[in-house]
């Protein structure tokens, strides 16, 4: 259930017996020169909707930006500042409660998102004493289904994972021909200095865009993670309403 396809009465009617909804966030940000930009809200919005569809409960609309602004020297990367993103996050949720929902799923597509929705969810909690869980796309994967599939994986960036979900969910969107001039990327996200991590743009360590491997694209392999994805969030909605 599309909470943008139903009238007032008809959320009114479900409030009546049920009071779970999830919320798909993720970024519009550049995935290497093979995938989308779209990568991260598509995935997490997939299995929203998916996941949804199971559970008989409402999705409501996708925040596709968030906090992405180490990306900018890649063309159509978008971002808004943290403090920006979490009033847009808090506002969202606090209609959403207005209305009596009072068990808030938000799943994450994007990394760079999660530490901020955790600590909205806090401010919540305590002002309200209402639970918003807020996991990541990844949480929901079978690690050891994932590791047969992806022999020595690292959940990074644009790399052979998220390339297969593209695969998997958008096949027309991969562009597989660019992954042939790309040099070995780095398997470690991040700019350090004697240890330390210091504060970089992605192309200082990443001029691709890319972080990890890309040995084991497969567009069956992204399908097979993602079903078992959305049986795990499907648990996790069932879990998360009788608690």
């Amino acid at each position: 259930m599309l909470l943008e396809n139903m009238t007032s009465n008809e959320v009114k009617e479900y409030l009546k017996k049920d009071k779970v909804i999830i919320i798909p966030v993720g970024a519009t940000e550049q995935h290497g020169p093979a995938n989308p930009l779209g990568t991260d809200f598509f995935t997490a919005q997939y299995l929203a909707r998916e996941a949804s569809k199971k559970a008989n409960i409402i999705c409501a609309p996708t925040i596709p930006i968030g906090i992405s602004e180490h990306h900018k020297q890649f063309a159509g990367s978008l971002w808004v500042r943290p403090d920006v993103y979490m009033e847009l996050m808090r506002q969202y949720i606090l209609s959403v409660l207005h209305h009596g929902f009072t068990k808030i799923i938000i799943i994450n597509g994007h990394g760079g998102n999660s530490a901020f929705l955790k600590q909205i969810a806090k401010e919540i909690f305590f002002d309200k004493e209402i639970r918003v869980a807020t996991p990541d796309v990844y949480e929901f994967l079978d690690i050891a289904l994932v590791s047969k599939l992806f022999p020595g994986f690292i959940f990074k960036h644009a790399e052979e994972i998220e390339t297969s979900i593209n695969l998997a969910l958008n096949p027309s969107l991969v562009k597989e021909e660019e992954l042939a001039n790309i040099t070995k990327p780095p398997k470690a996200w991040g700019l350090y200095l004697n240890n330390i991590s210091l504060p970089a743009h992605l192309t200082e360590f990443a001029p691709d865009g890319i972080v990890g491997s890309l040995e084991n694209i497969s567009k069956e392999s992204g399908k097979t993670i993602l079903k078992s994805a959305i049986d795990n969030l499907v648990k996790f909605i069932k879990d998360f309403r009788n608690f």
